[in-house]
């Protein structure tokens, strides 16, 4: 005999809870890409067993989602994704500009047997703030302290790990997954490759992004002599702004951190190092996906914009 879940426990109770748990938001941003053309899986599996800290470690992206352009772009852009549902709607994540949009590398090229796997492309027709450092501003509501002790307004309170936890998830995967795709083709014999190179897209564009329903803003400021008597800045100099996107360098630990190519493809990185420190992480307000995305496929594949076919 069949029971009615609906009659034993408080639905809206149950839904709540996996509101909270950001499945809901998961399921929105997955299906969103798939209106888009992408190919999406979630929870994708991948390994980092090729650096000493994470030896053997088996873990999963949350969505990892494929777009091919095939002839004559022959580019296939993989969206490794990190989502992030903000649990409070006053949540503000705040983020340090650079004076200028220069990074500290870009355009990062690892060519394998003639095929290319760019680790990330500035794309001329975004514009993307470049930030280098961060901080969520938390609203705890008045009734509801994890304390336990009743505050007497609203409050705010800063949080500087939950960027900081979100970039290492997506930076994990990212490496995680082109090296196991790279390993995938250089295991491939000699004899057969030949026939496989017909068919692998010779650009394989990787996208660290972090999408988030929580509001984006970008800090400009001046900095006062008096700051560096008491650490602070008054309010006439401090300025935000909302912002559909960004590009976070996330401090890399030193066993992702990856030698770059000599010899990039495209163009010069803009500043060369020996090994990639930073890597550049986007991250994306979730109202905004449409516009980004297709930006990024006009971008991707100039050829098949010209044909109408983005």
């Amino acid at each position: 005999m069949s029971t009615d879940i609906n009659a034993l426990e408080d639905k809206n109770e149950i839904i709540d809870v996996i509101n909270r748990e950001g499945i809901f938001f998961r399921m929105a941003v997955k299906k969103k890409f798939e209106e888009l053309g992408c190919k999406c899986e979630v929870e994708y599996p991948y390994s980092l067993q090729n650096y000493i800290e994470e030896k053997g470690t088996s873990k999963s992206a949350d969505i990892f989602a494929k777009r091919p352009f095939s002839h004559p772009d022959n580019v296939e852009l993989n969206f490794i994704i990190e989502c992030k549902k903000s649990y409070a709607q006053k949540n503000k994540w705040i983020f340090f500009k650079h004076k200028t949009d220069k990074l500290y590398a870009w355009n990062i090229n690892f060519p394998t047997k003639g095929v290319y796997f760019n680790l990330f492309n500035k794309f001329p027709s975004l514009d993307f703030p470049v930030c280098y450092d961060q901080i969520v501003i938390k609203t705890v509501n008045r009734n509801k302290s994890k304390s336990g002790r009743k505050l007497e307004k609203d409050t705010k309170r800063g949080n500087l790990t939950q960027i900081y936890q979100a970039s290492a998830e997506v930076s994990n995967a990212l490496y995680g997954i082109k090296s196991n795709y790279i390993n995938r083709l250089n295991e491939i014999d000699s004899k057969l490759w030949e026939y496989f190179f017909k068919y692998i897209p010779k650009d394989n564009w990787y996208i660290p992004l972090v999408i988030t329903n929580a509001e984006l803003n970008i800090s400009e400021f001046e900095i006062s002599n008096d700051t560096l008597k008491d650490g602070k800045i008054k309010e006439d100099e401090f300025k935000l702004e909302s912002i559909p996107w960004l590009i976070f360098e996330y401090p890399l630990p030193y066993y992702l951190q990856i030698q770059e190519d000599q010899n990039p493809k495209n163009s010069t990185p803009i500043e060369y190092s020996s090994f990639i420190r930073k890597l550049p992480i986007i991250f994306l307000n979730s109202t905004k996906i449409d516009d980004f995305i297709k930006n990024i496929y006009r971008a991707a594949a100039p050829n098949a914009a010209m044909m109408g076919r983005i």
